[in-house]
């Protein structure tokens, strides 16, 4: 195999050296043209003078000065500033460093010792900037029917067992058996005083059901999905906070826990459902769920993200359900889910436009509706909130500008977040500051569209809110997007 590839790269160099000695040759037969002009420069301005047209021009200057046809057509087509000193001498320089290059690549081609020798200059070169070490194995046809073997017997010894996925604010996946979750959580007491307190912990902001024989499906900013095995999951880590979910994907993904937008386990409940893809600047795609099981270790790309944007939401959804999107501008938008508003469409596509954007407006967050009878919750980066009713939103069609939903009193504010008001449950937000605030969902003042919101935290100056996440019992099936 490494004579085959020396032998291979051999050819190809002598290839590249003919390649460039036909053009260096050609390149220095047009300078020294130019140059036997401009040394017989009164006799050429003569020919110019007294020639009828180009061509007796061209004629003349091949008889009289030995000169070939391109050489003359170049001598014609010389502009005026050519005749200057300065370019004159660059020209000489140019025809001396044409000569010496020519002869050198004669050289490397008539002598196959000194073709060999800027063949290993080259490669050496080549090892310094591609320097990795390999990362493939290479197999025989045995081996690679062992290994396949092994991974099936492993598969096949796998136990399917009733799981608890726990993710972290922070980025950290950790797994419980369900027994043990159940435990952990009696010990656990709810803190919903809603003051603004240190971290002091890595808070949970997703709790999935699983079975450790499925999948846990993982989406990042650029658009790209990937899949770990629940039971790759670190288990029951009784003082550990498990693992950065980051960390079990391929090294191509970037090492910071903000790269992940959003995770779930692929349940057989949820196979039917489509995944809802929504990017910052209000791009949005409908994709099968079905898609993205079992994928390889390089993933796929789940939406095609534009420089200057990226993901930012993702939720689950079926035919008939509602979508409601909402800019940092207080504007929402609710349509139906339904092929004439959002068609299914394929890996590569970046997807149409969801929601009309002010010049200075981003998302600020996508849910799904399935009753008219649910509320949802605003909240602003000043800590105001309202739940609003969403019988109170017209049903639209996707693209349109939507309806003015959160009433500012700050004119410095904006919408940070938009999420279900579920009752009974509470959600955290989370501060510029490193702050946390529980606030019970029902304690939120409920509103219409044009009612006003009422500030449930005070950030200190220069402080604002900037997620808010729920918080409670195990998930439903939505996904950890960014609120």
């Amino acid at each position: 195999v490494m004579q085959a590839f020396l032998d291979f790269r051999e050819t190809t160099l002598t290839r590249h050296y003919q390649h460039q000695l036909e053009k260096t040759e050609a390149k220095l037969h047009i300078t020294e043209g130019l140059l036997t002009a401009l040394n017989n420069l009164d006799a050429v301005i003569d020919i110019l003078r007294n020639a009828p047209d180009g061509t007796t021009a061209k004629q003349t200057f091949q008889q009289r000065f030995d000169l070939s046809e391109r050489q003359s057509d170049a001598i014609l087509a010389m502009p005026l500033r050519k005749l200057t000193g300065m370019e004159r001498q660059g020209l000489a320089t140019e025809a001396e460093e044409l000569r010496q290059r020519r002869d050198e690549l004669q050289r490397l081609l008539s002598d196959r010792r000194e073709l060999l020798k800027a063949m290993k200059k080259e490669l050496k070169a080549l090892k310094k900037k591609f320097s990795d070490p390999r990362r493939t194995r290479i197999q025989t046809e045995a081996e690679r029917a062992e290994e396949s073997q092994q991974i099936e017997e492993i598969i096949s010894e796998t136990v399917e067992e009733e799981a608890v996925v726990e993710f972290t604010q922070k980025g950290y996946v950790r797994r419980y058996s369900q027994k043990s979750y159940q435990r952990r959580q009696a010990r656990l007491e709810a803190d919903t005083n809603p003051r603004l307190h240190d971290i002091d912990d890595d808070p949970v902001v997703q709790v999935e059901p699983a079975l450790t024989t499925q999948e846990v499906l993982t989406l990042t900013r650029d658009g790209r999905a990937f899949t770990v095995s629940v039971d790759a999951v670190p288990n029951n880590p009784r003082q550990g906070k498990g693992a950065p979910l980051v960390n079990l994907l391929p090294g191509s993904v970037p090492p910071d826990a903000d790269a992940i937008v959003a995770q779930l386990v692929i349940r057989e409940d949820l196979l039917e459902h489509d995944l809802i893809l929504v990017t910052r600047k209000g791009k949005i795609k409908r994709a099968p769920l079905q898609e993205f099981t079992n994928l390889t270790g390089r993933g796929l790309t789940a939406m095609k993200v534009k420089d200057g944007d990226e993901l930012a939401y993702v939720t689950l959804a079926e035919l008939g359900d509602d979508l409601v999107l909402g800019t940092t501008g207080g504007r929402l938008l609710r349509f139906p889910i339904d092929d004439d508003n959002l068609q299914v469409m394929g890996r590569a596509a970046q997807g149409p436009q969801g929601i009309r954007m002010g010049k200075t407006e981003t998302l600020a967050g996508c849910v799904r509706v399935q009753s008219s009878k649910d509320c949802l919750l605003l909240v602003s980066a000043a800590g105001y909130a309202k739940r609003l009713p969403i019988e109170g939103l017209r049903v639209a069609k996707r693209g349109d500008i939507g309806t003015q939903s959160f009433q500012f009193s700050l004119k410095s504010d904006r919408l940070v977040a938009l999420l279900p008001a579920v009752p009974n449950e509470s959600v955290t937000l989370f501060t510029s500051a490193d702050r946390t605030a529980v606030i019970p969902t029902d304690s939120v003042p409920r509103q219409g569209r044009t009612g006003e919101s009422d500030r449930l935290v005070k950030p200190n100056k220069g402080e604002t809110v900037t997620q808010v996440i729920r918080t409670g019992a195990i998930d439903n099936g939505d996904l950890g997007s960014e609120d």
